[in-house]
Formats: C-alpha cells, structure tokens, sequence
C-alpha cells in the first residue's frame, strides 16, 4: 500500500487544522445534520483525524476505528445503522462505548487503489435510511479532498490553489439539488458569500446572481412579505447569539408561483468580530404540498367520513331488527342509499387529493 508514503511525503499526518479540510468537515456535518463528521488518514498504525467537530480526539489505532472497515475492500461507502441492524457497533467496543448509533462514511481512494483516508459523519441516534443522493455526496466530498492532495503536489502558490478549489467544489455541489453556501458575517453584519454553487440561480430564479454573491442581504427582497420580517428577525437573533439557524419561507417562483424553501446553517467562530456560516437552501415545496395533503385527508376522514359510516352503521342494525313494515323499510333503505352517496364523495374528494400529491411528484421528477 502506498497511502503512509503519500500522505507522509505531503505533510497532512500530525499536522495543524486547515480551512480546506475544516470546509469539507463543515458542509458534511451541516448537510447531514449530525453532531459529529470528520476527514482523516490512516497510517501505518494510526488513523490521524486531521479535521472533526464534535468529538475532542486527533488520533486512534487503526484497529478502533470503525473506517478500518474500508481497509483490504472495495467499497465505496459505508453506512451503519442501528435503526436497520447496525451489527458492526456490537463487534466495535469503542464504537459502541462512545454512544454511536449512526455512521456513514466513503474512502478516499489514491489512483493506485490505495485508501488514504475517509470523509465520515456520525450521530449518537440512529437515523432514517440515507438516500442514495447524500451517500454520493459523501463520495463526493472524498474525491474533493482526493483532488485538493494531488493539487498539492503539482500547485505552488495558494493562489492557484484556492482558484482551483473553488472551481472545482462549485462543480461538484451542482450535482446536488440543493444550494450550498459559506457566509462570513464580521461585527454582525452579513458580508458576502464566499462561496454559493450555481443552483441558487434556480432556488431564486428573480434574483441577479451577481448582486446575490456580493450581497447576500439582497436575497430577503425575494422573500414573500408574510414571511421576510419573521425571517430577517430570526436571523439578527440567530448573529446575536451565534446560534444554528433552521428557516422556512415563501418566494415567487419564474412562473410566479409560491415555493417553499429550507435554510440550514451554522456558524464557526474565527475571532470575536468575524464568523463563517456553513449552510444548505433547499426547495421544500413538494414536502410542505404533500404535508397539507395529509392534513385535508386527515379532517376528511376524521370528519366527513365518519358521519356517513356511523349512520349507515345505525340503519343497517335497525333493519336486522326485522321490525318494520315494507313503507318503513324503503324509507330506511332510502337514508342508507344517501349515507352511501355522502361516503361516495368523500372518498372521491381523498382520491382527488392524492391525485393532485401524484401530479407533482410526476413534476417534481
């Protein structure tokens, strides 16, 4: 193997934090929403953790790692749950000491077929079943940091270093269907987006690029009035007291329709005056569509159907009494017929309902 040589001969081993691995590290934990997310290298007999938020630790023997996994295999990402199983934290003492219930990670694979390191995210909950977007993601993210250490070896300036890191992290996050984004926010006002992939141009197709990277207080025009003053008060509180921020709200859409959208961020202090906010935009209007949906069938069920259910049920217990004459029963049959009817029309006005769910998930594909 040749990953000690190369990792060796580039310095990364018992080095110093790194904004670049501290990034990926950041945009990994923030997408995931989890607790933990690291990117590390083995060694002969080590594996050097050379960024992590969430856990105080820089180094461990390969064999307690649950990245050793990786070793001596071909896999290109691994994901360990306890809500679907799990077995590798029963066998995993250290995993299993420390409270983990959640781990998904991918290698970070040299040319040669060597594992030189891993991007990795852990939780101490289990999570729901990862789709297979965010685990390409994770993949992703390795090739990333793959690239960045081959940069290194034929780049000699940072300059070109950072033009190409930038280059490079924009192309690979349009994969994504989200919008991706590092703020720096100095004496509590918001600055400029260092770094926004390109599929904001879809999230707020109104809004000019341009103005947007520059200003990013220029995205609250594009906010529906019943939404921006809630929005901009939370994030003033969210500066303020340095807190992870998570917003809901509305914009107009390129054929004037209102979209839905999510904000996931957090901030990481550099000094007392400046801070970087790592965050995920995403389009949330399939969720919040399906989740009113829910709630008109719900009432439409707990209400509308019950009525006709119940009076059906009551005349068709009278009838079996066998006590009434023909007169009577007709009429009797007559009210099952109009209860039969009612339930009739609220079972069409669910299938309505689902069906208009089904349309825009044909769109939304």
């Amino acid at each position: 193997m040749d990953y000690p040589n190369k990792v060796h001969v580039l310095k990364i081993l018992s080095s110093e934090n790194e904004d670049f691995f501290d990034g990926i590290t950041r945009m990994a934990q923030v997408l995931f929403d989890v607790p933990i997310a690291f990117v590390g290298f083995f060694d002969n007999k080590r594996y050097w953790y050379k960024s992590i938020i969430g856990f105080p630790i820089k180094e461990t023997p390969t064999q307690d790692t649950i990245c050793k996994f990786f070793l001596g295999s071909n896999r290109d990402s691994l994901v360990i749950n306890e809500r679907i199983g799990g077995q590798e934290f029963k066998n995993h003492p250290s995993a299993e000491k420390a409270g983990i219930k959640f781990y998904a990670g991918a290698p970070i694979v040299s040319k040669t077929n060597s594992i030189l390191g891993t991007v990795c995210v852990l939780d101490f909950k289990p999570r729901e079943e990862l789709s297979e977007e965010k685990v390409a993601f994770l993949n992703v993210l390795a090739k990333f940091v793959l690239n960045e250490l081959s940069l290194r070896s034929l780049k000699s300036s940072v300059a070109q270093s950072r033009n190409y890191e930038n280059g490079f992290l924009n192309g690979i996050t349009n994969l994504v269907d989200v919008s991706l984004f590092k703020m720096t926010i100095r004496n509590g006002k918001l600055q400029r987006f260092e770094f926004l992939n390109q599929n904001h141009c879809a999230l707020f197709p109104n809004a000019i690029a341009q103005l947007v990277a520059k200003k990013p207080v220029y995205l609250f025009k594009h906010i529906h009035r019943g939404d921006s003053k809630q929005v901009i008060l939370d994030v003033i509180k969210g500066i303020v007291n340095q807190t992870p921020l998570h917003l809901h709200y509305r914009i107009k859409g390129v054929n004037g329709d209102l979209r839905w959208h999510s904000v996931r961020t957090r901030p990481f202090m550099d000094s007392d005056s400046e801070s970087q906010w790592f965050g995920v935009i995403e389009d949330i209007t399939l969720v919040k569509n399906y989740m009113e949906t829910v709630k008109n069938v719900m009432f439409t069920v707990s209400h509308e159907i019950r009525r006709p259910v119940s009076n059906i049920v009551g005349l068709i217990d009278v009838i079996r009494m066998g006590k009434m004459d023909e007169k009577n029963l007709m009429e009797f049959l007559g009210y099952l017929y109009d209860s039969a009817q009612e339930l009739d029309a609220s079972i069409h006005k669910i299938n309505t309902e689902l069906h208009k769910v089904k349309a825009r998930l044909e769109a939304y594909k």
